[in-house]
């Protein structure tokens, strides 16, 4: 029994991490980019594709949920709680979202959980002793966290003082404004954002820009089931857990760590929380009612999310992903004559990358980036990749009155960056 379901959870494990791996999330990120032309050194430029550059973290996500699950048991947790705690893993939008894209925040803890589960032994009898470290470093971080002066919040500072000026003397405002006082303000504000409740079960973070802020990364039926295990955990194991999570917010402060690939390891203990008010839940025949709704209102968020997800609707405007690339390349490549120069605008943002990625080499021949007018341009033998912003300004070079093309310009292609708010067009100038 138990081997079937374990061979479950790896069937849900992989379908849910490799389903579109390719092609969900839409487009490549910069840095999805950037790994698969460093990986492309050792393995070859045919490597240079997003099921391929995604593929170690996809198969990271899944060896992490067995990890889980075999520390669990080192602790001696019974197998229907380490086999829910690692079910629910395998189900939470946190998990899934960052196994499917090239995350810092997988690698990190599957390598964390991994020398947990070798040092178990150690770690097990040491239970007491890790709790109070991690209170007193959670303690002595808190305090630095609020006190220490950082470099970045000088340029708020001058302005607090400046718009002081007219009101109070400069003296006077170097009290109220300083380097400690915009320290403190910003790392309680960043502290308050791990703590907010809405950025784990609701909304998503609000600034975000990594392309998943739209979705939560938690359940909302993970809320009750939260609290259920928190009450019922009254021993040195709860009391480990909610010190560590105090530890953990307070060392993501400490080191500006505010992304979601970032602060990962927190998921391991909201899943520990809900699997214990599920396995409570389980175990009482009273309760077998609340565990049926909290189970249905489960599978509804569950399905509801890979619904939007697996649809590309999760994405945000703000996300690095750049899906327009992969169809602009693909028409440059086209409609390219045989030796004629490609010029790309560099107003799309950091093109060179994407160019490298999709066109499968590092160091392309003829091809130039760089902002440019085309009117102001006198080589021949060019094919041009520009963009018109929606709302344009008559300053643009690719701004006509009737909203035309212009006349002078061979139109070959177009398509609409709905992420910048701007029309990408390729063309050619014959100035004969």
């Amino acid at each position: 029994m138990k081997r079937l379901a374990l061979i479950f959870l790896g069937i849900v494990s992989f379908t849910l991490r490799f389903y579109k791996l390719g092609v969900i999330p839409k487009g490549i990120s910069m840095e999805e980019a950037s790994f698969g032309l460093s990986i492309a050194k050792f393995f070859g430029d045919e490597i240079l594709n997003p099921f391929f550059v995604r593929l170690p973290f996809a198969i990271l996500g899944i060896l992490s949920v067995f990890v889980f699950y075999s520390l669990l048991c080192r602790f001696g947790e019974s197998f229907k709680f380490s086999y829910l705690s690692s079910l629910l893993l395998t189900l939470t939008p946190w998990h899934i979202q960052e196994s499917r894209i090239v995350s810092k925040g997988i690698l990190l803890t599957f390598i964390l959980i991994l020398l947990a589960l070798i040092f178990s032994k150690q770690l097990k009898s040491r239970t007491k002793l890790l709790t109070y470290s991690a209170f007193l470093l959670s303690t002595l971080l808190f305090v630095a966290t609020l006190l220490i002066s950082l470099p970045k919040v000088s340029d708020a500072v001058d302005i607090e003082r400046q718009e002081a000026a007219n009101v109070i003397s400069v003296k006077m405002s170097r009290v109220f404004s300083n380097k400690a006082v915009e320290s403190y303000r910003k790392n309680v504000f960043t502290i308050y954002e791990h703590l907010d409740y809405g950025v784990y079960f609701f909304n998503g973070h609000p600034r975000q820009r990594w392309g998943v802020e739209e979705t939560q990364k938690l359940f909302i039926s993970f809320i009750p089931l939260i609290i259920i295990g928190i009450i019922k955990l009254r021993n040195n194991k709860g009391l480990l857990l909610g010190v560590l999570f105090i530890f953990l917010v307070t060392l993501f402060t400490f080191l500006e760590y505010r992304d979601p690939s970032e602060t990962l390891p927190l998921v391991f203990i909201f899943v520990f929380f809900s699997a214990s008010g599920l396995t409570y839940l389980l175990n009482k025949k009273e309760n077998l009612k609340v565990f049926y709704i909290l189970l249905l209102i489960l599978g509804y968020e569950f399905f509801n999310f890979n619904v939007i997800y697996f649809l590309g609707l999760s994405e945000s405007t703000f996300s690095p992903r750049r899906p327009v690339y992969e169809d602009l390349v693909k028409n440059v490549n086209h409609v390219r004559r045989n030796d004629e120069k490609v010029l790309v605008n560099e107003r799309l943002l950091k093109p060179k990358i994407f160019f490298q990625f999709y066109l499968k080499d590092p160091a392309p021949n003829d091809f130039e980036f760089r902002n440019y007018n085309v009117w102001n341009e006198d080589d021949k033998n060019v094919l041009f990749v520009d963009v018109l912003p929606f709302e344009p300004s008559p300053t643009e070079s690719l701004y006509t009155k009737e909203g035309n093309f212009p006349e002078k310009l061979t139109f070959l292609y177009e398509i609409n960056d709905e992420q910048l708010k701007q029309t990408v067009f390729i063309y050619r100038y014959d100035k004969n």
